[in-house]
């Protein structure tokens, strides 16, 4: 079941944030989350702004994800390469799985695109993991972009119709 987060979600979506750092870590992308990320603070104003969804199965929390309708400032412009549409978009992003639970983004993009047929998303230039969800999903390649020199994110987009 996808549902809105609250606040009493927190302490649980923190601790499949840190299995997913961990996880990252040992497949090669120690890079895209650190040692914090995502921070707490970012995490509680997600819920705040309704933006938060988790998936919950058996009364467990299994899986995360912040999913933005609205424009992304870093999608403005595309350092290389360019978006397939101009038009109404939503943003995957802060998705995370607790590493036991199978099929969480399939089901999240399922849930994703009922409020929102056009979706893009990005991952760190390191998370070939998260690359090959993506693509096997049927996101189109767009381009790179960058929020800092040295971050580097590949951006997708699929349109649903």
């Amino acid at each position: 079941m996808v549902r809105k987060a609250t606040k009493k979600d927190l302490p649980e979506i923190l601790a499949i944030y840190e299995s997913a750092r961990k996880y990252m870590k040992e497949n090669g992308n120690p890079r895209q989350w650190g040692d914090e990320l995502p921070l707490a603070e970012t995490t509680a104003e997600d819920i705040e702004n309704d933006s938060l969804y988790v998936i919950e199965r058996d009364g467990q929390l299994c899986g995360v994800m912040e999913f933005h309708i609205g424009a992304e400032p870093y999608y403005e412009e595309l350092a290389e390469g360019q978006w397939h549409y101009e038009r109404d978009y939503a943003t995957v992003h802060r998705i995370a799985s607790n590493g036991r639970a199978r099929g969480i983004f399939r089901e999240f993009l399922a849930f994703g695109r009922t409020i929102c047929p056009y979706i893009r998303i990005d991952t760190h230039l390191d998370n070939v993991v998260m690359q090959r969800l993506i693509e096997a999903e049927g996101f189109a390649y767009c381009g790179i972009f960058y929020s800092q020199p040295d971050r580097g994110w590949i951006a997708y987009d699929k349109l649903y119709e």
